[in-house]
């Protein structure tokens, strides 16, 4: 069977954890694929250079260099910063490459027109790399949903606290906590559009109509604060409210003292859906005592690689996570800045720890009371950890 072929677009930063997990399948034998280029211009940060120097990969410094190279991969990974997104997607695209681009698909909402305009008029397709949304577990989920198995949904809560220290926000070329990088591209790269941005679109995702679909916000109250030295937020409390009239509430923070990794609470008129590293897998309970145990969706990281590999080598245009699915999350971090007041924090209430990060101190159990309580930040508690 003839080999699927590959483009790498960038193989620093977050792109390393996927090189990893590809040339782990590749060691074990997985051998339907070859990486014929990969696209960087600053490939010796990488610790896969070496390797794809040893493999005699070619090398481009941007992706319309391969491409004048003569060279068309079946399928290119996009894993750059959130600027070269849109551009990058629909370059490969129109030279008929399949495209599987890392989260988010992009930082601005003007972006989206010419993104499904490049879906819908060229070959192929383009899938965007929420990795949760092409698990087995996510997907027995939505199609329960779908089937109505679960009834309305009420109110969808997710929580996560995962602190970062001060070279977090210094990495890569200088984007990072931006609202527009060096080329004006927006980027509006914060808690809530890189790291945690998969939690808010799982939460879309899995109200979606459809498998390549996702639910939007029509409105939102939030509190956005920054402890560190960017120009965008490091924690979020959202309040929204859903199309089918659902509440929802998003909490994230990079500034909290303690980790707290993602949970989610999904209730329904029928039942609740669960999940947390505790729990381990998420599971459904139904209010006629049935249980439904979905499992683990961190459980296979390179599903989604693998399953671009069988949509290039099958023809397909359709994927589980595409432009339509990931619309909503860009719209719902387009509205979150439009209509909501960035607040410092409180300069006495934020601490160094010993690791160089910041936190802010009584932050986490304010979010922690937030998440159980199913509620906004107060006012007074918003006046204690920022400036007002």
């Amino acid at each position: 069977m003839e080999k699927v072929t590959v483009g790498i677009i960038g193989i620093g930063g977050y792109a390393q954890i996927s090189l990893d997990n590809i040339f782990e399948a590749m060691d074990n034998g997985r051998d339907d694929f070859e990486i014929v280029a990969f696209v960087d211009p600053y490939p010796e940060s990488s610790k896969h250079y070496a390797r794809l120097k040893e493999m005699n990969v070619p090398y481009f410094a941007s992706v319309a260099d391969m491409y004048r190279a003569h060279i068309h991969p079946g399928l290119c990974l996009i894993s750059t910063p959130i600027q070269f997104h849109k551009d990058q997607i629909c370059h490969c695209h129109s030279h008929n490459s399949n495209v599987l681009c890392e989260k988010p698909m992009t930082g601005d909402i003007k972006d989206l027109w010419m993104l499904e305009h490049s879906e819908s008029d060229c070959d192929g397709f383009i899938a965007i790399g929420y990795q949760w949304s092409y698990s087995d577990p996510i997907q027995k989920l939505k199609k329960d949903i779908m089937d109505g198995v679960y009834g309305k949904a009420v109110n969808m809560k997710t929580l996560v606290m995962w602190p970062r220290d001060k070279k977090y926000f210094k990495r890569s070329t200088g984007w990072a906590g931006k609202i527009y990088a060096s080329n004006g591209e927006k980027i509006l790269d914060s808690v809530a559009n890189n790291a945690t941005a998969h939690y808010i679109h799982n939460i879309l995702y899995v109200l979606g109509n459809g498998v390549d679909n996702a639910m939007e916000v029509t409105d939102m109250t939030a509190s956005l604060i920054r402890a560190n030295d960017i120009e965008t937020f490091d924690t979020a409390i959202v309040k929204f409210k859903l199309e089918n009239g659902a509440d929802g509430l998003y909490i994230a923070s990079h500034s909290t003292k303690e980790t707290v990794e993602p949970q989610f609470e999904y209730s329904f008129e029928n039942g609740v859906v669960t999940y947390s590293k505790e729990q381990g897998v998420i599971i459904g309970k139904l209010n006629d005592g049935r249980t439904i145990t979905y499992g683990d969706p961190y459980e296979n990281p390179t599903k989604k690689f693998f399953d671009c590999i069988d949509y290039t080598k099958n023809g397909s245009r359709e994927t589980l996570c595409g432009v339509k699915a990931a619309t909503a999350q860009v719209k719902f971090i387009a509205k979150l800045h439009e209509e909501t007041e960035i607040l410092p924090a409180n300069p006495s209430a934020v601490k160094e720890a010993q690791d160089d990060r910041l936190y802010i101190e009584g932050l986490d159990e304010i979010l922690l009371d937030c998440y159980r309580s199913n509620r906004a930040i107060s006012s007074d508690e918003l006046s204690k950890i920022a400036k007002i």
